[in-house]
């Protein structure tokens, strides 16, 4: 739960308050508890008792006590933690909780309380409080229980009373509410008030406030709450001592503090807030100026000092009015630009109050002078062209003695200054490149030295030294002329050597371009620049050094060949090659043929390949004309040469079958081979189903046969791709004839089987016949289930068989013979059988139910192991599917199956699931309801404190009754319906072996043993730890010493009045925690009744044997033992009746 800090101290009043939330007086008394309002966190410490002891139970009581009360707006839980602020272990806090709707006067016993004190009970913590975890409504005393009781379940308008004790160790504590949100009622809304000014009118710092005004500002609804105003925080904490807002208030103080209480009259929460009355002194206020003289542009600062939080007002120039706050430490800044001089006109300052009504306000009318200084100026000169490495001058003009902050090509800054008159000048270095002088800023000298940035430029333009270059058109063929080309500065003057080394000029124009012919050249030559001349302002030159040279070619020879001047008709090798020598390749050759038309062929390099047709028969002459070169510039030549081609005519042929279809393993047809032009013998070049083969005719035949084997089914394709012949040089033609020889297979068939096992009346056994080879339609002969021989005639490959599965037993079907539907009808015998076998449905074992026991009792589990099951179903049919389902439906369609192993329960206690089995062969599975059960754990009582007895003979170890303390762990169960044992390890407890004997006087020291309680029926078991505790008895001799005092009082009377709790400690001997009491009998002693005890002082004598009993506080174990006590007679003295004579042995008498 998320919760605001509230926090409330009853002994440390607040310094600064925020917003409260409860309300009530001193809180150590049930009247006057505090009524918490809100489920914020609650903080405080107690003190003291209050004016009445009024608790009594739980073996505790009142020692520094708070009460807290609390009404519930509506019905939930509520628990909380207490939580000391300092974490010893030895502070102690108990608490009592009394209601609901109990009156101070008649609280009756408490309905939860805690006395446990943390360290004796051995806790890691100080905490203590209600929580839904424990099932205790009373913890406690000593170090009994945890400190935590169960929580409160309130009903709204329930009042409860919670009283809060510290009996050992000394902090504060925060408690935390948990449980059902916001069940307390809301405390009212406050605002915070800001402090309230009014200046002096009843003397130093004194003056009068009308508070009436503030209640809207502390609260939204004034008229719904009750507010007051109080001098002090414990005034408003218990509403004393109100302020009368009727009339102004008059302040004691100032500052001063006023607390403001808001309560709600329905609820009595209440809220506080706190807030300072000041009474400022009449206004002052004073305007120093912090930077004068300054530039003009510049940001001017004028300090003002004065009253703090005063508001001033003033006039810039000539301006409006302006007003600024002075700050808590009584200062202000006022800065602007200024481009002129001015007056700055302080004129009054005040207080602003209540709805900004000014308050103490002063006249000043103070003037501050402020100064501005003009700011300086400066221009540049000298832009101007200058040749390459030449100077030239810049001049500065501007304020006189200013100086002047300038860079060349934006590099580093310099300074140059001006003289009385403005001016400055500098000469520039040689320069090889353009310089811009930039100004920066310009600064006058003295105070203020202004300082401003400057703008102007003047640039240094070097006009680059004119050039040139020359360049030629080449190469060019031997006897032609080429073109020179210059280019360079335009309009230059260029002079050059032309070939022969001659001094030629030639002008530039406007773009500085120029061009001239070189006459005609045979070999290469070489043209040579000299200088360029520009004329103009300035006029500038520089001599040169480019030249060309212009490349002359050689003019190309060629030549034509042939490698076999005699070719077969179509044969693709006869080429023609022609060849080109000097100049550059590659070569464009022309040539004619027969004479016809000139052609073009390229050459890759110096030499090309002519691929000729041969498909004309006779003579072809080819003749080369004329050769090109490549390059740049083509040269050429013209050529007269040629060569001849003789081209003889190709062979011919077919191919033919006898037959073109047979049955498989039938007569074998014939293939022949018939060469129909050129000369015997022939070659023929066929492929069979595209192998490669070749066959010859005899010399002087033109054909020759091939028989085809029909041992293997299939298609034979005869190819004849080409023929040659038996001439000189042997000619070939590919040919494209083609025979094919269908070899029919005989056909054949076979049956197929959808499944081999199915259930009576399935229709998911499918019997096929399905045609492996063979020519459609097909006839197909078979024997059915009844060895009836029947007759099928089908043109599909698979043709299903009608079955009848209404009869329970082997089906065998069997193919006798199947025919080819074609014109050879193929036939093959056949004998492939199937056989069906139909049966009945899945016959399974369903076991008994699964049954397991709940680990927090919720009627659900999540252990359920099925798969252990499967076995017990289908027995010895390893091969049968098992799934379980949470509905029939589920099963019947085989969908949702639940997980075999750790499989949780949906319904609770008892739960029906459904189980499918199924064989993979068959069609009919099987199914059947199934029961799941949870049986729950034994709910028992967990100790929560020890089983503690007293130890009965000082030796660490005492006779436990476990049986005897069996119905305690039992608690509301029956004892007839369970089995209760003990054990000394957990793991014993769990596993249920070697569980302890005679356990009805078990003797044991202290230690931690476990109890398996178990449901006789269900065998489900619950293990719960049970701490054994042998405390020690106090140390107590038998007898005691005798208590003797002398008869001082009345002498003689033998009596005397002994004071027996002095002899406590006596007793005790350093023992703590250990009360001693005395008693007139052993049976009293024994019986421990206070009401019977000895008083102390006890009166009696002469002598008397009395009772002592000394007892443990935290644990009970007590001893008694005896001591008597004696009054002792006075000595009686026996008057002298002679006088008492000594001898003087030095005779002076004494």
């Amino acid at each position: 739960m998320k919760r605001k800090f509230l926090k409330y101290s009853l002994f440390l009043l607040i310094i600064s308050f925020s917003l409260f939330s409860w309300a009530q007086n001193e809180p150590n008394d049930c009247v006057n508890a505090i009524t918490v309002c809100s489920s914020d966190v609650f903080s405080s410490n107690a003190s003291g008792i209050g004016n009445a002891q009024e608790i009594n139970f739980c073996g505790g009581g009142e020692s520094n006590s708070i009460w807290i009360k609390f009404t519930a707006i509506q019905s939930g839980n509520l628990g909380f933690d207490l939580i000391p602020t300092n974490p010893d272990i030895q502070i102690d806090y108990d608490f009592w909780v009394f209601g609901p709707n109990k009156t101070c006067g008649n609280l009756g016993n408490p309905i939860r309380c805690s006395t446990t004190n943390p360290e004796a009970a051995g806790a890691t913590t100080n905490y203590t409080g209600m929580n839904s975890s424990s099932s205790a409504t009373q913890q406690g005393p000593g170090a009994q229980g945890t400190g935590y009781v169960k929580w409160l379940t309130v009903t709204a308008g329930q009042t409860y009373y919670l009283a809060i004790d510290r009996p050992v160790g000394d902090s504060d504590f925060n408690i935390n509410w948990i449980g059902t949100p916001n069940l307390f009622s809301p405390p009212p809304a406050i605002s915070s008030v800001p402090d309230q000014h009014a200046c002096e009118t009843l003397g130093a710092d004194q003056s009068s406030f009308d508070l009436s005004l503030i209640n809207s500002i502390v609260s939204s609804t004034p008229s719904q709450v009750n507010i007051t105003y109080h001098e002090s925080a414990s005034d408003a904490l218990t509403a004393a001592n109100p302020i009368s807002i009727t009339a102004p208030y008059l302040n004691t103080s100032n500052p001063q503090t006023l607390y403001i209480r808001v309560t709600d009259p329905a609820t009595s929460c209440f809220s506080m807030t706190n807030f300072q009355l000041v009474v400022d002194a009449s206004t002052t206020a004073q305007a120093q100026l912090t930077t004068a003289p300054i530039c003009s542009g510049e940001n001017y600062v004028i300090t003002l000092q004065g009253t703090p939080g005063a508001t001033v007002s003033y006039i810039v120039d000539t301006g409006n009015t302006q007003t600024i706050v002075l700050s808590s430490s009584g200062s202000a800044i006022v800065q602007g630009v200024a481009n002129q001089s001015f007056v700055f006109h302080l004129v009054s300052s005040y207080i602003v109050g209540a709805g900004g009504v000014p308050l103490c306000q002063r006249n000043i009318n103070q003037d501050v002078q402020v100064t501005i200084q003009l700011i300086p100026f400066v221009n540049i000169s000298g832009t101007t062209q200058l040749c390459l490495n030449n100077q030239a001058p810049v001049t500065f003009t501007g304020t006189p003695d200013a100086t002047v902050i300038y860079n060349i090509n934006g590099g580093a800054n310099q300074q140059i200054q001006l003289d009385a008159n403005g001016l400055a000048s500098l000469i520039s270095p040689a320069l090889t490149s353009d310089q811009i002088y930039s100004l920066v800023s310009i600064q006058t000298n003295g105070i203020p030295s202004c300082n401003v940035p400057a703008i102007g430029t003047a640039t240094l333009a070097v006009i680059q030294n004119p050039t040139a270059s020359i360049s030629s058109l080449g190469p060019i063929c031997a006897g032609s002329s080429s073109t020179l080309n210059f280019t360079g500065t335009p309009n230059g003057l260029v002079t050059y050597l032309d070939a022969t080394s001659t001094a030629q000029n030639i002008q530039l124009d406007n773009a500085g371009v120029a061009s001239v012919s070189t006459g005609v050249l045979l070999q290469a030559s070489s043209f040579t620049l000299s200088n360029i001349t520009v004329s103009g302002t300035p006029s500038c030159s520089q001599s040169l050094s480019g030249f060309t040279t212009v490349i002359v070619l050689t003019k190309p020879d060629g030549s034509i060949g042939i490698t076999t001047p005699t070719v077969c008709q179509n044969d693709p090798s006869a080429e023609i090659t022609f060849s080109g020598v000097a100049g550059i390749s590659p070569f464009t050759f022309i040539y004619t043929l027969d004479g016809g038309a000139p052609q073009t062929l390229v050459s890759l390099s110096t030499t090309a390949q002519l691929s000729v047709p041969t498909q004309q028969v006779g003579a072809h002459v080819y003749q080369l004309l004329h050769i090109q070169s490549s390059g740049p510039v083509q040269c050429e030549t013209d050529l007269s040469q040629s060569v001849t081609l003789t081209v003889l005519p190709s062979p011919t042929a077919n191919i033919s079958a006898s037959s073109l279809t047979v049955c498989e393993q039938g007569p074998s047809p014939l293939i022949t081979f018939t060469g129909l032009t050129g000369q015997s013998p022939f070659t023929f070049l066929y492929e069979l189903n595209g192998q490669p083969q070749s066959i010859q005719t005899q010399a002087g035949l033109a054909s020759i046969d091939l028989p085809v084997s029909t041992l293997n089914p299939g298609l034979y394709n005869f190819n004849l791709i080409r023929v040659t012949d038996g001439g000189v040089v042997g000619c070939s033609q590919n040919q494209s004839s083609i025979v094919a020889i269908s070899v029919e297979s005989l056909p054949s068939a076979h049956l197929t089987l959808s499944t081999p096992n199915v259930c009576a009346n399935s229709t998911l056994a499918k019997v096929k016949v399905v045609v492996d080879s063979g020519t459609a339609p097909y006839t197909i002969v078979y024997t059915d289930p009844q060895n009836m021989v029947q007759t099928l005639v089908t043109s599909t490959i698979s043709t299903e068989l009608p079955v009848n599965t209404s009869i329970v037993g082997p089906q065998v079907f069997t193919l006798q013979s199947i025919t080819s539907g074609n014109n050879l009808l193929c036939s093959s015998i056949l004998s492939n059988a199937v056989t069906l076998n139909v049966t009945n449905g899945l016959q399974i074992t369903v076991p008994p139910s699964l049954e397991i026991c709940d680990d927090n009792n919720d009627g659900f589990s999540c252990d359920f192991q099925l798969s252990n099951l499967i076995s017990s179903i289908i027995g010895t049919n390893s091969n049968w599917l098992v799934s379980f389902h949470e509905t029939m439906t589920d099963a019947e369609n085989g969908v949702n199956p639940i997980p075999l192993n750790g499989y949780c329960s949906i319904n609770p206690w008892v739960q029906t699931i459904y189980i499918l089995v199924k064989d993979p062969s068959l069609d009919c599975p099987a199914l059947s309801s199934y029961q799941i059960i949870v049986h729950p754990q034994p709910i028992v009582a967990i100790p929560s404190v020890p089983y503690a007895l007293c130890d009965d003979n000082t030796d660490g170890a005492v006779a436990f009754d476990l049986t005897g303390y069996g119905p305690t762990i039992l608690d509301t169960l029956l004892p007839a319906d369970y089995t209760v044992s003990y054990y000394l390890t957990e793991a014993e407890a769990l596993a249920g072996t070697g569980a302890l004997t005679g356990t009805n006087a078990y003797v044991s020291i202290s230690k931690t043993i476990y109890v398996r309680v178990q449901n006789n029926l269900t065998g489900c078991f619950k293990v719960v730890p049970l701490a054994l505790q042998v405390n020690p008895l106090p140390i107590l001799p038998f007898p005691l010493a005798s208590y003797n005092l002398c008869d001082y009082v009345t002498l003689g009377d033998n009596q005397e009045p002994f004071d027996l709790d002095g002899q406590s400690p006596l007793i005790l001997n350093g023992q703590t925690g250990i009360a001693v009491s005395f008693y007139q009998t052993a049976f009293d002693a024994q019986g421990g009744d206070l009401s019977t005890s000895i008083p102390s002082p006890y009166t009696a004598g002469p002598v008397q044997t009395i009772h002592v009993r000394a007892q443990n506080t935290t644990t009970g174990c007590f001893r008694t033992s005896t001591m008597d006590i004696r009054v002792n007679p006075l000595p009686q003295l026996v008057p002298m009746t002679l006088p008492l004579t000594v001898c003087d042995s030095d005779q002076d008498g004494v």
